[in-house]
C-alpha cells in the first residue's frame, strides 16, 4: 500500500507491507505551513529542516507507538524507502478530470481529498 499526503506545505509518503509501515516526511515548506496552520506548535511532528522517518513493526506494535527506524529496523526501513522512492513520481500532477458530479466534488473537498 502506498500513500501520499501533500497539504499545508507538509509532504509525507508512506508504504505499508503486511509486517512494516514506513512514513517518510520531507522538510515542510515553512511559509505555506504558517500561512495555513499559523503555529508550529499545533503540529509538532512537522520538521522544516530535515527528512524524518517512522518505521513500525505492525505485528509487534499494531498501534504504531514505537518507531524502530533508529533501532533494529533501519535495514528494513531502507529497503522500504527504496521501494517507496521507486513507486513515487516526484512532483507528478494529477490528471484533470472533466465532468465530475458537483456533489462528489464537494464531498471530496469536505474530506480533504481535493482543494
Amino acid at each position: 500500500v502506498l500513500s501520499e499526503y501533500r497539504c499545508y506545505g507538509i509532504r509525507r509518503f508512506a508504504i505499508r507491507t503486511p509486517i512494516y509501515k514506513l512514513i517518510h516526511q520531507q522538510p515542510a515548506d515553512r511559509e505555506v505551513f504558517i500561512k495555513h496552520v499559523k503555529h508550529t506548535k499545533l503540529l509538532p511532528s512537522v520538521s522544516f529542516d530535515r527528512d524524518t522517518f517512522l518505521l513500525y513493526h505492525l505485528g509487534n506494535d499494531p498501534f504504531e507507538k514505537e518507531n524502530i527506524w533508529y533501532d533494529e529496523g533501519k535495514n528494513q526501513g531502507l529497503k522500504l524507502l527504496k521501494a517507496l522512492k521507486k513507486l513515487m513520481i516526484s512532483d507528478r500532477q494529477a490528471e484533470h478530470v472533466k465532468d465530475l458530479d458537483p456533489e462528489l466534488v464537494e464531498e471530496l473537498k469536505s474530506l480533504g481529498y481535493v482543494q
